[in-house]
């Protein structure tokens, strides 16, 4: 393939045809880059191949030269590629990364998860048909990797990468994103190394716990640690002074 018709983002060896603008895309993700709007996947009718430029319909395998576009292709997407994992999931309607064997399709997350997390993922209802929180690209058609998050919020995995350097709370919720419980531990001890001045002694905080949303009544404080589940990851709700 010349090096003006090589998709930057799928490896194959055939051009699609866009009829929203009458022209050749080595993909429709160079088409939507270039273009205003989105190409439609599913109604692409016409491919050229790239090494004779024969045009046809679409199918994997040139009908003049008898090239192979790719190893995988999806006759309902549209969708080329090689040296990957993927599969068509008909509940996503689009096409997957992935073994299919290794992934599950929850309906009330209505997403594709890997298979390892079906009975123990936290369900948020179409939990990645919205922007992710970091980037605030669509997520249920993003081709980049997603991951969810304890709470069962979704985000892409390279924007968590970057976003988690700097808080451990998920984006949306404020829920601790992995488990705590050993820096829960060294925050309460060095919490109860530190002198109250007497002058808050009668202060109480009115607290409400980002973890298990659990309210309650503790001693003021720099920081607050929640009275059922120990968390330190709280908010102060109100300032309560005893001596009024």
């Amino acid at each position: 393939m010349s090096k003006n018709l090589k998709c930057e983002h799928y490896n194959r060896s055939c051009l699609i045809y866009s009829l929203c603008c009458s022209k050749w895309y080595p993909c429709r993700l160079c088409h939507d880059e270039l273009e205003d709007h989105e190409v439609d996947r599913f109604k692409i009718s016409l491919i050229k191949c790239a090494e004779c430029f024969q045009i046809q319909n679409p199918s994997n395998k040139c009908i003049n030269c008898n090239k192979k576009f790719s190893d995988y292709y999806c006759d309902i997407c549209h969708l080329w590629e090689s040296n990957k994992d993927i599969y068509h999931c008909n509940s996503c309607g689009l096409c997957r990364n992935g073994k299919e064997c290794d992934m599950h399709h929850c309906k009330k997350c209505n997403i594709c998860i890997p298979r390892k997390y079906q009975y123990t993922h936290t369900c948020v209802e179409n939990s990645t048909h919205g922007n992710c929180p970091i980037c605030f690209d669509y997520m249920f058609t993003s081709t980049k990797e997603l991951m969810i998050l304890k709470c069962g919020h979704w985000i892409h995995k390279e924007c968590n990468k970057e976003y988690s350097k700097n808080d451990y709370r998920c984006p949306l919720c404020k829920k601790s994103m992995w488990d705590m419980d050993t820096c829960w531990e060294k925050m309460t001890e060095c919490m109860n190394k530190m002198d109250i001045p007497d002058e808050l002694e009668n202060i109480k905080s009115r607290i409400i716990c980002n973890d298990c949303n659990h309210k309650s009544v503790v001693n003021y404080s720099v920081v607050h640690k929640c009275s059922k589940c120990n968390s330190w990851n709280t908010f102060l709700d109100e300032i309560i002074n005893e001596n009024k």
